[in-house]
């Protein structure tokens, strides 16, 4: 004959909560109440961290993780709900230099150090952030895109330092997101490659931006101006032509690039959006790297009664 928990027979459920909660900040003990019985399960997965983070420089995390969510026992899958995959380069190996003294090498990951927790990422059905730093697997990539049960369910996306081959392959990815309704891409070097093919592309595709897509942010570095470069133009066009109604739009890192010969060109895309926008932007915030770059951003706005429309 089965019996329940002494602890479990006659107490209420709100006090069994309580109880619990009392105990948020002891991971051992929240983890021995989750192996009491079903119900002192349920109330200690709240206090279970929602938050991991796999890295390159931590390699035993990911390794964890692929153990943790292929036991049969274990419940991380329904409580995580944000994950943070990072392939920052290691500086840590050290070598000898030619003087005979020593020194240290970057270490650069393996493309597929990640591809163990790709394949696992359909099991986990609670996530809704996503955030991915230098992560530039193709492996992964292709894994990913094909992970239609995990991607369709990401609402928060953020980008840094991810290079991408073209356009295009950019564009597709942020497609796979179909539920995504926050992007950040901060990129810390100049995307300048096939964007000659992503202009020729860019009015012929079918592709459309994710249709929640309300929040979006852009950061830029290394003296690029996340308005005019020409990745950006690419994407004001495409968020035009995809009717995206944004409401919060920051730009981060701004610098005006007055010696381009097509300065003022390079303003076009940004602006044809931004009058189709006004009506649902309610939150607009630019941040620039100098007082130089801010008169030449208002003098020009000024210029074509941006302001007045």
């Amino acid at each position: 004959m089965t019996t329940q928990p002494i602890l479990s027979r006659g107490i209420p459920p709100e006090i069994i909560d309580l109880i619990i909660a009392c105990l948020y900040d002891d991971w051992s003990s929240l983890k021995a109440c989750a192996s009491v019985c079903r119900i002192w399960l349920y109330f200690s997965r709240c206090h279970f961290p929602t938050a991991y983070s796999i890295s390159w420089l931590r390699k035993s995390h990911h390794s964890r993780l692929v153990e943790l969510i292929e036991d049969p026992r274990c419940t991380i899958a329904y409580t995580i709900r944000s994950l943070a995959i990072d392939s920052k380069a290691d500086w840590s190996t050290p070598v000898k230099s030619e003087n005979g003294g020593a020194c240290f090498a970057l270490s650069h990951p393996p493309e597929n150090w990640s591809d163990s927790v790709m394949v696992c990422l359909g099991r986990l059905s609670s996530i809704k952030t996503l955030t991915l730093r230098e992560w530039n697997s193709s492996s992964g990539w292709q894994i990913l895109r094909e992970t239609r049960s995990f991607t369709t369910q990401i609402t928060h996306l953020t980008l840094s330092d991810i290079r991408f081959d073209s356009w295009v392959q950019w564009m597709e990815t942020i497609c796979c997101f179909s539920s995504l309704t926050y992007l950040r891409d901060d990129f810390g070097f100049i995307r300048s490659r096939h964007f000659e093919e992503g202009t020729l592309i860019t009015s012929k595709v079918t592709l459309s931006p994710p249709p929640y897509l309300s929040e979006l942010e852009i950061a830029s570095y290394v003296g690029t101006c996340p308005i005019q470069l020409a990745w950006s133009q690419l994407l004001w066009k495409w968020l035009l032509k995809g009717k995206t109604n944004l409401s919060t739009l920051t730009l981060s890192k701004c610098v005006s690039k007055s010696t381009d010969e097509n300065w003022n060109s390079s303003f076009v895309p940004f602006v044809e959006y931004f009058r189709y926008l006004k009506p649902s932007l309610k939150v607009l915030k630019i941040d620039f790297d100098d007082s130089r770059s801010i008169c030449k951003l208002h003098l020009y706005f000024l210029s074509i009664n941006v302001a007045e429309d």
